[in-house]
């Protein structure tokens, strides 16, 4: 993930952050980049600078770097606890 974020080409950085996405979240993975934002609020905003290079106007390698410094600075220990999260956000099925 971080040599796709090296190369600057949103195509690339997109189709690893899905990647990246599915092996984190093998039993449940997420439907496109929103998805992860919404499982990781830190990745959200670069997210959006992501889809606004794929499809808007910005498109330059520059509007990545807010993901790329997100990603490169979250732990695997911080990922590991986001995937958590996300598979407890259900309610229990039996409240007390």
């Amino acid at each position: 993930m971080e040599q796709a974020l090296r190369s600057g080409e949103p195509v690339v950085v997109q189709n690893a952050l899905l990647k990246w996405g599915n092996s984190v979240w093998s039993d449940d993975p997420p439907q496109g980049l929103e998805k992860i934002g919404e499982r990781i609020l830190e990745l959200k905003k670069g997210i959006k600078f992501l889809n606004s290079a794929l499809y808007g106007n910005h498109q330059n390698g520059n509007s990545l770097e807010e993901l790329k410094n997100d990603f490169c600075g979250m732990s695997f220990a911080e990922i590991k606890n986001k995937k958590n999260d996300h598979e407890t956000m259900l309610p229990p099925l039996y409240p007390e």
